[in-house]
């Protein structure tokens, strides 16, 4: 409602002519520094995870899992080396942005973003693929390169879909258990069934249905569970009228790396959940638990910066992957909070490799090999 209040009550033109003209840079030599260390952060980042963390292809995923996050495991050297893989999705953006053609350059900017399918896999992570192909999605629709009118279009993206099913419950499986009464009996007595339960003719029919149909319909049941819980959540949280963080739960991973440097020293554990919970809250949650009622203004505040970015972005390529991050966080707020995981922290790196991209001299106008 923020967004659109502030679209209709403050829908006047500004001219930013003079600071969109300064903002421009030469876009290849923008498409070829970021590609370059992209690739070279997640070369550390991979390198961090085989030989630092200890993560292995043979190891099961919970090991993986528990490898990677532990904090005895973490190198603040590693973390900065490997800062830029969050922007994997950048050039891409910036290709059709320009309406470059350049085929190989085009198959570059596309191979980055099967970059975090290894960790994803490696660590059993939904979340990574999740946004890796969301944000695919989003730019194709956003630059008119896939339409639904399209029957190839659907078929590609029906197929994903399955895929995509087949992968979430393979993850999902190991991390509870890889025999399948046992994790069915796990699943469905989870917090998950506490406010949304599904019917005990539908439990009975997935236990003794142990084949590709039971998989299915759980598979259903579990995304149904998954989109529309957080809202459940997120009341169940009101009620229990925790303390408000003031932006230290959102800001969880740059508090997490000024604990590192020693800049701070605030207890990660007490960013968690306040309800103790091992389910997620939406991006209202997040936000009403650090600034309570008060988040009605901030989510004001927050669509009047969105509609100004749109406007600016029309004139300047430089701001389209603000914006596409943006509409990818409004996107999915009743479903996750995507605003705590990635969305600051892609903004932070974004920004300072803009600003200093924008310092640099300025190259003479030339072509990709």
């Amino acid at each position: 409602m923020g967004f659109i209040t502030s679209s209709l009550v403050l829908n006047y033109k500004f001219k930013a002519g003079g600071l969109l003209n300064k903002l421009e840079i030469n876009k290849f030599v923008v498409i070829k520094t970021l590609i370059a260390l992209i690739l070279i952060s997640f070369a550390f980042r991979y390198f961090d995870l085989f030989s630092n963390r200890e993560v292995k292809l043979t190891n099961p995923t919970h090991v993986n899992r528990y490898n990677a996050s532990n904090p005895e495991n973490f190198s603040l050297v590693f973390m900065v080396l490997s800062v830029f893989r969050v922007l994997f999705f950048v050039p891409l953006i910036f290709y059709f942005a320009n309406r470059i053609n350049k085929k190989r350059l085009l198959i570059v900017c596309s191979f980055l973003f099967l970059l975090p399918f290894l960790e994803a896999y490696l660590r059993g992570s939904r979340r990574l693929i999740f946004e890796s192909l969301g944000l695919l999605i989003v730019i194709l629709f956003i630059f008119n390169k896939i339409s639904l009118k399209s029957f190839k279009t659907l078929t590609t993206l029906i197929i994903t879909i399955i895929i995509l099913f087949g992968f979430s419950l393979s993850v999902l499986k190991s991390r509870v258990s890889e025999n399948n009464k046992e994790f069915f009996s796990k699943i469905f007595n989870s917090q998950y069934n506490e406010f949304i339960p599904p019917k005990q003719e539908a439990i009975k029919f997935i236990q003794e249905n142990n084949n590709i149909l039971g998989h299915v319909y759980f598979s259903e049941i579990h995304l149904g569970q998954y989109i529309t819980h957080g809202i459940f959540e997120m009341d169940y949280m009101l009620s229990a009228q925790p303390k408000h963080m003031y932006g230290k739960f959102n800001c969880y991973l740059f508090i997490k790396f000024f604990n590192k440097l020693g800049v701070s020293n605030i207890p990660l554990n007490s960013l968690n959940n306040p309800t103790n919970r091992i389910t997620y809250i939406t991006f209202f949650g997040g936000m009403f638990l650090d600034f309570g009622w008060f988040s009605i203004p901030f989510m004001f505040l927050f669509g009047v910066f969105q509609h100004k970015l749109l406007l600016l972005s029309r004139h300047s390529y430089i701001l389209i992957p603000l914006s596409i991050l943006l509409l990818f966080s409004n996107v999915f707020m009743l479903i996750f909070n995507f605003f705590r995981t990635q969305f600051l922290f892609s903004i932070t790196i974004y920004v300072l490799f803009m600003g200093v991209m924008l310092i640099m001299p300025k190259s003479k106008e030339g072509n990709l090999p």
